[in-house]
């Protein structure tokens, strides 16, 4: 028995997930002492979108290396194999923070959305959270209920201590033993 020729499904291939890298905000405070802040936001956006599974984020460690690169941003993006680039800048003046940031289509070098906050210090974990939520918005990211939840969190009630881990972090990262014997001054602190 003669059977009717099937057409070969073509097999179904997943759109691969928006990749994203978080590259090191711009200090632009006043006295240009607030690094360790601008640094420890960009690092928490990158821990923060990782949690998200339908977003392929860039490590830090990768991002990072572009600090004060001339290059644009679709070159960046290139080099770091990603789709948009985050980019931002922080101000703090005592205890107000300006924080600006632009989600960057790389191809085009287009910003796709943009948004500056101005808030107490003590707000720092919900800009990290809204953040996060518009970026995945933005990239037609869905967040499951569990994922939702763990943007939400925030590392801890002691905006004291928080400000201590930053900058112990920021040290650390340096690779120095300057930079080590004080940031484990600053994390014992």
């Amino acid at each position: 028995l003669d059977r009717p020729a099937q057409a070969s499904a073509a097999p179904v291939v997943a759109a691969a997930p928006p990749a994203i890298a978080v590259l090191p905000f711009m200090d632009l405070s006043e006295h240009r002492d607030q690094g360790y802040l601008s640094d420890g936001l960009a690092e928490e956006l990158v821990s923060r979108l990782t949690k998200i599974r339908e977003l392929r984020v860039t490590a830090r460690a990768s991002s990072f290396a572009f600090r004060d690169q001339p290059d644009d941003i679709p070159s960046i993006a290139k080099k770091l194999n990603v789709d948009h680039i985050l980019e931002g800048s922080v101000r703090k003046s005592g205890q107000r923070l300006r924080v600006s940031v632009q989600l960057v289509k790389a191809s085009t070098g287009t910003s796709i959305w943009s948004e500056t906050y101005d808030r107490e210090l003590t707000d720092i974990f919900a800009i990290q959270t809204d953040v996060a939520l518009k970026i995945a918005a933005a990239l037609r990211a869905e967040l499951t209920p569990d994922e939702r939840t763990r943007l939400h969190r925030e590392p801890t009630a002691d905006l004291a201590a928080y400000e201590l881990y930053l900058r112990g972090r920021h040290y650390m990262v340096q690779f120095t033993e300057s930079g080590f014997m004080q940031g484990i001054k600053l994390f014992e602190d």
